[in-house]
């Protein structure tokens, strides 16, 4: 075996994987709710659905396409701070909602002018 298959297969080993549950999307879906009350941005949200589930999605339980917990984690991070994963109890469900329907306007907005 070569050099660089040798440490592909020792970094393949260290990589843990984790089964994804729909409990690890529960507040998402929550927030999906806020979505319903805007018909024009249903079609932007069932893109953008497929646009951040994990890659090969329909192979593996749960047949649902379903973001990667870890970017999931990343994005939550990222727009909200806090620990990893976690969003801070200062933010209310009605600020994620409101952050998801601003994200899909602006995504329906990038995909008209290109």
């Amino acid at each position: 075996m070569g050099e660089k298959t040798e440490r592909a297969h020792q970094g393949a080993a260290r990589r843990t994987t984790r089964t994804v549950t729909v409990s690890d999307f529960s507040d998402d879906f929550s927030d999906v709710w806020g979505v319903f009350l805007h018909p024009l941005l249903w079609p932007e949200g069932i893109r953008a659905v497929f646009r951040v589930a994990r890659r090969g999605w329909w192979k593996r339980w749960p047949f649902l396409p379903l973001p990667d917990v870890a970017y999931l984690a990343w994005r939550r991070q990222t727009a909200y701070g806090g620990k990893k994963g976690e969003v801070p109890s200062t933010v209310t469900a009605q600020q994620r909602r409101d952050d998801l329907v601003s994200w899909l306007r602006y995504c329906r907005g990038l995909r008209r002018c290109g």
